[in-house]
């Protein structure tokens, strides 16, 4: 089992809202409950990087 925590608030997410492949990543996006959205991206099944959006700053960063 895949656990992804919250860069904010560190809560922990077991299931993806929505997973879709662009290039040769597979993306799985989370939502939390504190407005920080994350997608994770991952290449032959291995976590690559990952980008966060928080509701105080509304641009995509790299964790």
């Amino acid at each position: 089992m895949h656990v992804v925590k919250c860069p904010d608030c560190m809560k922990e997410y077991e299931e993806h809202k929505k997973k879709w492949k662009y290039g040769r990543f597979d993306v799985e996006a989370y939502s939390c409950e504190c407005g920080t959205d994350l997608r994770e991206y991952k290449m032959d099944g291995k976590h690559s990087f990952a980008l966060k959006k928080s509701k105080h700053d509304n641009r995509w960063k790299k964790t």
